[in-house]
């Protein structure tokens, strides 16, 4: 039998990233915006040091895809950004980790880890429905945020050790409020990353490998079953006791609950805001 050829995904060229953004995400956005100052010592730490500082970890530490180095991985990167009209491809690394995980950094020059773990869960579609995530954050200039918050939570003991996790307390409840906006934003990135693929299934399949399921579980994954539960748990939401504990259980996730995600970019992909994008109909930067 003849194989199907594969058909050729759309590219957005102009696109302006608000046209797919959440709206919870839009509106944490302008609650930020409200703190110029901040702003502006961030940007000049991230410029002068800390950029620098992590990406001579990266350099020692990780293994950097290139052209001439995983360049399997390196071109979905190069279709990804352009897709989503982004000009300029990030610096990428490889890391050990085994997890499955990704994320990025920075605020003039982006990097993006991606995690064995990851790589070695997902098929070549499914990651590049995460890597679609990864530069979805870059697109909607979340990376400022997102930088501040991997500064107070993780990178900061990292380069600095457990003093500035000590002076860190200081900051709690700003780091309460990013993580807050984080959840939101992670939605976004969903939907650029459905962007990217232009497949729901591959989506929804990445995500349910990342709620918990394996490779080889994953062609007995009932997703009506799985959309049913994601009603499941918003039902709960009626019992004030089972509200709290699920805001208590929330508040240092870096993510929205995974069915939570699953039952939201399954929304999203069948709307009417997505298939117009699909068909070249979204507003462009100016």
């Amino acid at each position: 039998m003849a194989r199907k050829k594969e058909t050729k995904r759309k590219s957005f060229p102009g696109i302006d990233a608000k046209c797919f953004q959440h709206p919870a995400d839009l509106e944490a956005m302008k609650k930020l915006a409200r703190m110029p100052s901040l702003q502006r010592l961030m940007r000049r730490v991230s410029v002068s040091y800390m950029e620098k500082m992590f990406r001579m970890l990266n350099t020692a530490e990780r293994v950097r895809v290139t052209p001439n180095q995983c360049p399997s991985i390196y071109n979905l990167f190069k279709e990804a950004c352009q897709i989503l009209d982004i000009k300029e491809i990030p610096e990428i690394y490889l890391s050990t980790v085994y997890s499955a995980n990704a994320f990025s950094f920075g605020m003039e020059r982006f990097t993006v880890i991606l995690t064995s773990g990851l790589v070695d869960l997902l098929t070549p579609e499914e990651l590049l429905s995460v890597i679609g995530h990864e530069l979805s954050h870059i697109k909607c200039n979340h990376m400022m945020y997102r930088t501040l918050l991997y500064l107070l939570t993780f990178v900061g003991v990292e380069i600095f050790g457990t003093l500035f996790k000590l002076a860190a307390i200081t900051f709690f409840p700003l780091e309460m409020k990013l993580r807050s906006w984080e959840r939101k934003a992670e939605l976004s990135a969903d939907r650029g990353s459905l962007l990217v693929v232009q497949n729901p299934d591959v989506v929804l399949s990445a995500e349910v490998k990342l709620a918990g399921a394996s490779r080889s579980l994953l062609p007995s994954i009932n997703m009506k079953e799985i959309l049913k539960q994601a009603d499941d748990l918003k039902d709960m939401d009626e019992e004030v006791l089972l509200r709290a504990m699920k805001v208590f259980h929330t508040a240092f996730r870096t993510h929205p609950f995974p069915i939570v995600r699953i039952k939201e970019i399954h929304n999203w992909s069948q709307s009417n805001q997505y298939k117009r994008i699909l068909k070249g109909e979204y507003p462009q930067v100016k």
